[in-house]
């Protein structure tokens, strides 16, 4: 028993001082086995907050997304600074919503009058935080029936009629992806280079939690 435990946390270990590019790819099913088996070290890495901030397409791409806590996906999507781009996290709401009953398939035409109200009461709690200014009207257009009428139309004439103001209560448009001002590097090189800063931190952390 006690060898086995010794095991256990070798493999810990192992995973949050050299396995970090996996555990942003695997984060739910790594956070749901930290927190089943009691493996305090991974799950704090798991839940430290800049990781999921710069990383949030590995919780929201996930394969397990639907296992994911409406919760824990509100507290992601309030976040201004969440580093992915609207129209991406918007579609990953819907397929939250979507995998919480797998048998309706991605495909809107196919779905019931109840199956549509179903997905929009599951999503209903997220929508207040989604900036759908932000969002191309292809991307709209997929799921918008998803939308409450009175939201979609002010986001039909926001586009037509180049900024109007809606007059639901709906979230601003944001640069969720920062812009960045340098004539050396582009975005994508400063989101790497951010991401290099979080690994290290990362790390740090790692190496203290070793410690304990």
């Amino acid at each position: 028993m006690f060898k086995l435990y010794d095991l256990l946390i070798e493999i810990e270990n192992y995973l949050v001082t050299g396995q970090t590019e996996w555990i942003h790819q695997n984060i739910l099913i790594t956070h749901e086995c930290a927190l089943s088996g009691g493996f305090s070290k991974l799950l704090d890495y798991c839940n430290q907050y800049q990781t999921m901030i710069l990383h949030p397409e590995s919780i929201l791409n996930s394969n397990n997304i639907a296992s994911l806590p409406k919760e824990t996906l509100i507290t992601l999507l309030k976040n201004d600074n969440l580093d992915m781009y609207e129209d991406n996290i918007w579609l990953s709401v819907v397929q939250w919503a979507i995998k919480q009953s797998p048998e309706l398939g991605n495909d809107l035409d196919t779905w019931t009058s109840n199956d549509i109200n179903r997905v929009k009461d599951l999503i209903a709690d997220c929508i207040p935080y989604i900036r759908f200014l932000n969002i191309s009207l292809k991307t709209i257009a997929l799921y918008d029936d998803l939308i409450p009428r009175n939201l979609r139309r002010d986001i039909l004439n926001y586009h037509a009629e180049g900024g109007s103001k809606p007059n639901t209560n709906m979230l601003p448009p944001v640069n969720r992806l920062r812009c960045i001002d340098s004539f050396i590097i582009n975005e994508c090189q400063a989101k790497w280079i951010s991401s290099m800063i979080v690994e290290s931190k990362n790390k740090t952390l790692s190496i203290s939690l070793l410690t304990l």
